[in-house]
């Protein structure tokens, strides 16, 4: 199939969708019908997208999804080897969640780093400097929170 002639059909999860399903689709009837049976069924969440949109829809999937329960998980290991619940967590998390599906990531984002606060920064990675992976992890995201918003 060329993949430039591709279309992708894809209906994003939902609050009734447990997976997104993509459909890739050479013939443009095809896809349109599918697209509106997608849109019928699934309550118009159905999305048409290029190929090259499906590659970039996949990567943001990883950062919204993979990256962030690796972070929630980072979070949750630091607490079990200082002897701290796990749970203490979670109304921070579903505050968090509520946050970004009510509104938007950016305007929902709190911390040291966005308010450019780089002592409690740099006094965070000192204290995990026992731990250089996620030291590194947490300078990269906080550098990436900084020049973000503080410019």
């Amino acid at each position: 199939m060329e993949k430039e002639n591709m279309r992708t059909s894809v209906p994003m999860e939902g609050l009734t969708l447990e997976t997104s399903v993509i459909l890739a689709v050479k013939n443009g009837r095809i896809s349109e019908s599918i697209t509106l049976l997608a849109n019928k069924e699934l309550k118009d969440a159905g999305y048409e997208l290029t190929f090259e949109q499906r590659k970039i829809l996949h990567i943001a999937g990883v950062f919204v999804s993979n990256f962030m329960n690796h972070s929630v998980f980072l979070g949750q290991k630091l607490l079990q080897e200082n002897n701290i619940p796990i749970s203490i967590l979670n109304p921070l998390l579903r505050q968090s969640f509520a946050k970004i599906i009510n509104g938007d990531a950016y305007s929902s984002q709190t911390g040291p780093a966005v308010r450019g606060d780089r002592k409690v920064v740099e006094s965070h990675i000192d204290m995990l400097s026992s731990d250089e992976k996620l030291a590194e992890i947490y300078k990269i995201m906080s550098e990436s929170i900084i020049k973000t918003y503080c410019k």
